[in-house]
């Protein structure tokens, strides 16, 4: 059964706390109490350790700070609704009963929108091409 939520507020932030990161964030709530997902990738090219570490492509986090790395299948935004579908792996580590997301997003305005397609873009290619969404309509 697909996890939908209604996405009340969306984040872009290309420097989170300092951090050499961008971050994307959907969450039902302001102050992310509820439902959010956070993706998140680096500023810098990966290097050998993050590649050891597994670490050398994007980052999706749920509630609870749960996370997969190169995790998403496809994604797509389309009439104001974001679907997201990952990977069956990475399912239990991100704390979810299925693989596929949807957010509606009425309630975002124009310019969030579009900053939130161009921070996907960037966040989703990230890193290993084996780690890109194989759907991929932003």
């Amino acid at each position: 059964m697909t996890i939908r939520f209604t996405a009340h507020s969306t984040w872009v932030d290309n420097n989170v706390t300092g951090y050499d990161r961008v971050s994307a964030i959907v969450s039902e709530t302001d102050d992310k109490s509820r439902f959010t997902l956070y993706f998140e990738a680096s500023l810098s090219t990966p290097d050998e350790r993050d590649a050891a570490e597994g670490e050398d492509t994007y980052c999706l986090i749920t509630h609870g700070q749960k996370s997969a790395y190169g995790c998403v299948t496809e994604v797509a935004l389309r009439n104001r609704v974001l679907r997201v579908v990952i990977a069956p792996h990475a399912q239990e580590p991100l704390g979810l009963n299925d693989t596929e997301i949807e957010a509606s997003l009425h309630h975002i305005d124009e310019h969030a929108l579009e900053q939130l397609r161009l921070a996907l873009r960037y966040i989703l290619t990230y890193g290993r091409t084996d780690a890109t969404p194989a759907v991929m309509d932003l």
